[in-house]
């Protein structure tokens, strides 16, 4: 089996977890588009695409003493080590991040049948449609709740070669979660992604999120958020969502309901996802 993860890194790491549960190769498609925290900083001083969520996936193919590892801050601008890796592995690599993260991934004994691929190896930036104008950069758009449409600069970018290779070879695509703009449709909206999609034959899941406390969604129950994916272009196969969001109304969908949330609804439960995930390619 040959499963596809697009989003960011909190949700995106959580699916790759479960997916190493199964016989399946899994490959990572990571937004790099944030400014935020020790990405921005290094995005800043290196002129070079986000590598946090990168190193966040990275970390869930690997043992937990080296996930926690990568995760360590060190320095007084407190970066990741995993990030810091990334970048040393960055500059052997002339600036590729995809051949950057297969380096990084190897040095810390990550799974290899987990390849993490940033969606572009150009640094990139997000721009959110408000009704009172555009607004800029990943920060500011998570911080709005007024988002109507995401779109990226500078638009010329492109997906990565091993992205929509990934996309095209792959059984199953599964879309988040994640924060609905700045993780998933960020990764989503970077030209030549949706084209992958619109061409594979695999089957695509979307993860509805847990909670909408973040501003960007907080106004996004299931069924506008869909709403919201498909208004981008992206039309899932499968939604996937969880009991405690209660009675929703998606139209011309399959949708799975369960129990897949943690207790504290913060995350989906790995072991949970994993056989939704494996009941997808048997059909």
């Amino acid at each position: 089996m040959k499963l596809v993860a697009i989003g960011g890194g909190h949700g995106t790491a959580v699916v790759v977890e479960a997916a190493t549960q199964l016989d399946a190769e899994v490959t990572a498609i990571v937004s790099v588009a944030d400014d935020g925290g020790s990405s921005g900083k290094l995005r800043t001083a290196f002129d070079i695409p986000a590598v946090g969520d990168v190193r966040r996936c990275i970390g869930s193919a690997c043992l937990p003493t080296v996930r926690d590892y990568l995760e360590r801050r060190v320095g007084f601008d407190s970066h990741p080590i995993g990030n810091l890796l990334l970048i040393a592995a960055l500059r052997e690599a002339g600036g590729d991040l995809t051949r950057a993260s297969d380096v990084v991934a190897e040095l810390v004994g990550a799974s290899p049948r987990v390849r993490v691929v940033p969606v572009t190896n150009t640094p990139v930036d997000v721009c959110g449609e408000t009704p009172t104008g555009p607004i800029f950069g990943q920060t500011n758009v998570h911080n709005s709740p007024s988002v109507i449409r995401l779109s990226v600069v500078p638009s010329t970018v492109t997906a990565t070669t091993e992205a929509i290779e990934a996309i095209l070879k792959a059984d199953i695509v599964v879309l988040g979660p994640g924060s609905h703009f700045t993780s998933v449709l960020a990764a989503l909206v970077v030209p030549g992604i949706r084209e992958a999609l619109h061409t594979t034959s695999a089957q695509s899941l979307w993860v509805a999120n847990l909670l909408n406390i973040e501003n960007e969604s907080r106004f996004l129950g299931p069924a506008n958020a869909l709403q919201s994916v498909r208004e981008h272009g992206v039309f899932p196969d499968v939604a996937l969502v969880d009991d405690t969001l209660g009675a929703c109304d998606l139209e011309d969908i399959s949708v799975v309901r369960g129990s897949f949330a943690s207790p504290n609804l913060r995350t989906h439960l790995v072991n949970r996802l994993a056989p939704v995930l494996q009941s997808l390619v048997a059909d």
